[in-house]
């Protein structure tokens, strides 16, 4: 017995000492340069860049054959997503998540759920060599968790700090809204209060990428001279580059408003907030109650899909 309870003991001491060394290597080995939430916004402020976002879910399409949430994976797409990495313009800011080097300072469900992604057959290693290939091995990344203030940290601190700055973006802006028909950026909260004026492109909530091309050429009729804000899923990260390419200014700003309503709140899990798409809390995808705002209704200038 008690042979068998030593036993036991050396497996788990081994299996402790077998995953600290693997974490080791992810977090040097296969480190890359990013630069952390505050440097970015101060960069896109500083430079007046566009931005492509990639996360856990847009390498997810890239690698294997399964859907994300919101998303039907396919061949295009994932193309599409590789095109992107392999465009370098001064004006397009690639951002991904910073959680790949570090996982300081996050709450213990988002510390787990970026240690076991990143082992889960060898996902941080194939998405570092990919984006090595892709940009080169001394590219400064934006980072992805920009837009993530709030529900993966231990803290509210980072919330404090950075939604402020975030704000300056568009601060006196006339801003062009890309968002899934039930995202509804801004309603019901002051995120977006200090912009000059809002117009709003509605599209798909879920399969967006199968319009693509309309979306793209409605938001093109409708973009001159206005700072376009994307909230579109994987979609966003493809339309930001051929928007920037197009001489465009476009941010994918994918989950802020999610977030910033979580921090309102107060919250302490992904719970579904009423009136808009909700995509990684329970419940949070159906049933999606109708907007009757006023204010929301006068400024949608056009409708994709949906």
């Amino acid at each position: 017995m008690k042979d068998s309870k030593l036993k036991r003991r050396l497996i788990a001491l081994y299996e402790q000492l077998y995953e600290a060394r693997r974490i080791l290597i992810l977090r040097t080995k296969y480190r890359l340069h990013i630069m952390n939430s505050e440097k970015t916004i101060q960069y896109i402020l500083k430079t007046r860049c566009s931005v492509a976002r990639y996360g856990d879910g847009e390498f997810k399409l890239m690698m294997n054959s399964a859907d994300i949430g919101f998303q039907k994976r396919n061949a295009e797409l994932a193309e599409k997503l590789q095109q992107v990495l392999n465009e370098h313009r001064d004006s397009l800011l690639i951002c991904v998540p910073s959680t790949f080097n570090s996982v300081r300072g996050c709450n213990e469900f988002a510390y787990r759920f970026w240690l076991d992604w990143g082992k889960l057959n060898d996902n941080q290693i194939h998405v570092v060599n990919m984006l090595r290939k892709c940009c080169g091995k001394t590219y400064f990344f934006g980072d992805t968790e920009m837009t993530r203030t709030y529900i993966d940290w231990k803290s509210d601190r980072r919330a404090k700090r950075l939604f402020p700055l975030l704000k300056k973006i568009w601060d006196s802006q006339d801003i062009l809204f890309v968002e899934g028909e039930q995202t509804r950026l801004g309603v019901g909260n002051d995120l977006f209060s200090n912009a000059k004026s809002i117009q709003r492109v509605l599209a798909p909530a879920k399969n967006a990428f199968a319009t693509y091309d309309e979306i793209r050429r409605t938001v093109m009729k409708h973009g001159n001279g206005k700072l376009i804000l994307l909230a579109l899923g994987p979609t966003a990260t493809i339309l930001a580059n051929d928007l920037d390419r197009a001489g465009y200014r476009a941010l994918d700003i994918g989950h802020i408003d999610i977030e910033y309503e979580w921090y309102l709140q107060g919250a302490k899990e992904r719970v579904a907030i009423p009136g808009k798409f909700t995509n990684e809390a329970k419940d949070g995808r159906n049933d999606i109650a109708a907007c009757e705002d006023k204010i929301y209704l006068s400024q949608i200038v056009d409708r994709v899909g949906c």
